[in-house]
């Protein structure tokens, strides 16, 4: 779990770009099914010069305007490596318990 100060000196000061439903995908069917098993949201990063993706526990699409400052509850950085031919690669998955938007703060 990351400390606010970290999450600050990591990523810098997030807006809100948007969110979306992760659905569970059935192997025998080979499709998508309409179980959610997660929401991502989709957060600019001005530290990383990039976007990025992080899981919320909560199953509610956030009432956020589009590029609003936003501060994490709960994060925590879980990397993962998977095997891609010869060689690994190291994936990076964030996740946290809630979104808000920093108030008081200009857009």
């Amino acid at each position: 779990c990351l400390r606010k100060e970290l999450v600050t000196d990591a990523l810098g000061e997030l807006r809100y770009l948007g969110a979306d439903f992760t659905y569970y995908y059935d192997d025998k069917l080979k499709r998508r099914t309409e179980q959610i098993t997660a929401l991502t949201v989709h957060l600019g990063s001005a530290r990383l010069g990039n976007s990025i993706d992080i899981r919320v526990k909560s199953m509610e699409l956030p009432k956020i305007p589009p590029y609003s400052f936003v501060e994490l509850d709960g994060l925590v950085y879980r990397p993962y490596a998977i095997k891609v031919g010869e060689r690994g690669e190291l994936k990076e998955y964030f996740e946290c318990d809630n979104i808000r938007t920093i108030p008081n703060k200009a857009s």
